[in-house]
């Protein structure tokens, strides 16, 4: 009420609000005299998690105009020192790009727990990827050191809470299972992504780990060094095939898709994703069974062993199931 009647006497006002509750959206609506100039101050608090060893802290831009004086800094304070600071370019779109770092962005060292980064486009800057301004996310990324201090405590307002972080943990034995959607609507960028960043992980295994390659689309086909799994006979006529007469097909899966992660295996699997061009439908179903089969073979083979390979199941798709069951709902 206070915020209408000062809008109906052209006062100066302001009204903050949320959307729903625990939303984290929330909307500012402002009322201006003319000509006047208005500053504001927004504070609020973020939880950093960390994710795959860094911190991320994700600043969205979007000012929808050309702006005379822009400027982000971050501030961060750590109770050990800080490390890995990194700041890539700013994000544009949702696609996986490789980072590079953001040459704006400018970074004072203060102390070895405290750093400032500053990014202060000016307004040419600005102009370069957007001609009506910048739209994306400003990233930093940063972890801190936990070999001198694995354990840390911080303590507010009489709650605490007791981070363990230990550096020196022995590497997990994985039997990793990568269901991979190839079908129609992979075609293009996103196929070309998907094979980039599986060329990437396939030559990050450890000679320990084991894994399996699951690839749907209209039907589910599975592969392996020495056999080919195909739940559609027609299809065994596949490039691997052809180009290895050896190759025995199978409509049926067993222990031989369970594969070492030696250097020969990783090389040969990643020939064939990259090679791999049928795009069809999607069936997510199929490709997901197919999975969990091959996760349970490997229990099976692994049975009598006190320390077995885990399993773990990497799920890619960008789309929704078209071919069996698609529609629980009906």
């Amino acid at each position: 009420a206070v915020y209408d009647q000062a809008v109906q006497a052209g006062q100066f006002a302001g009204h903050v609000a949320l959307d729903a509750r625990d939303s984290n959206q929330f909307s500012v609506s402002v009322n201006i005299e003319a000509h006047g100039k208005v500053t504001f101050n927004l504070t609020y608090e973020q939880l950093l998690s960390r994710n795959l060893g860094v911190y991320t802290n994700t600043i969205n831009i979007n000012p929808s105009q050309i702006v005379e004086d822009m400027s982000v800094t971050v501030d961060i304070e750590e109770p050990t020192a800080i490390k890995d600071l990194e700041v890539p370019e700013l994000q544009i779109s949702n696609e996986v790009v490789v980072n590079k770092p953001n040459s704006l962005a400018k970074i004072e060292e203060k102390s070895p727990t405290h750093k400032i980064v500053v990014w202060a486009p000016t307004p040419e800057e600005q102009k370069s990827p957007n001609a009506t301004g910048l739209i994306g996310q400003f990233v930093v990324k940063y972890d801190v050191d936990r070999e001198s201090n694995p354990q840390q405590i911080l303590v507010d307002e009489g709650y605490f809470v007791h981070f363990f972080a230990p550096e020196d943990l022995p590497q997990l034995k994985k039997h990793i299972v990568f269901v991979l959607d190839y079908s129609g609507s992979m075609g293009g960028s996103k196929l070309e992504q998907l094979k980039e960043a599986m060329d990437k992980i396939l030559s990050d295994l450890s000679p320990k780990d084991h894994f399996s390659i699951v690839v749907f689309q209209s039907y589910v086909e599975a592969w392996s060094p020495t056999a080919m799994y195909s739940s559609a006979t027609e299809h065994l006529s596949r490039w691997d095939i052809e180009a290895k007469p050896e190759i025995i097909r199978n409509t049926t899966l067993d222990k031989r898709f369970v594969i070492e992660a030696t250097p020969e295996n990783i090389a040969s699997a990643r020939a064939y994703l990259g090679n791999y061009s049928d795009l069809g439908a999607t069936n997510i179903m199929g490709g997901l069974r197919t999975g969990l089969e091959l996760v349970s073979i490997s229990s099976d083979l692994w049975s009598n062993e006190s320390d077995p390979p885990q399993p773990v199941v990497v799920f890619l798709t960008d789309g929704e199931p078209n071919v069996e069951e698609y529609n629980t709902d009906a």
